[in-house]
């Protein structure tokens, strides 16, 4: 194998190990939506589209904000920081 195909070799290795870790991290992220999700319909039953949506667009951050607020909130909403 020439150098070249070495640096090639490596440049493709560390791209993939980029795009399973970057998989990895939305498919967590996903996860953990998933879990919100059921825990404010446990909660409050039926979410609002309105609150579904803020939720498909929650970060990490805005998730863990999210857990705290679901045990005192009135609703999903409130929940979510949309009222």
């Amino acid at each position: 194998m020439t150098a070249g195909e070495r640096l090639i070799q490596r440049g493709e290795a560390r791209g993939e190990a980029r795009g399973e870790a970057r998989g990895e991290a939305r498919g967590l992220l996903a996860g953990r939506r998933l879990a919100v999700r059921q825990m404010l319909t446990v909660r409050f039953g039926a979410v609002s589209a309105r609150a579904l949506e803020a939720l498909d667009g929650a970060d990490e951050a805005s998730l863990d904000v999210v857990v705290e607020r679901v045990f005192v909130a009135l609703s999903a909403e409130e929940a979510l920081g949309l009222r």
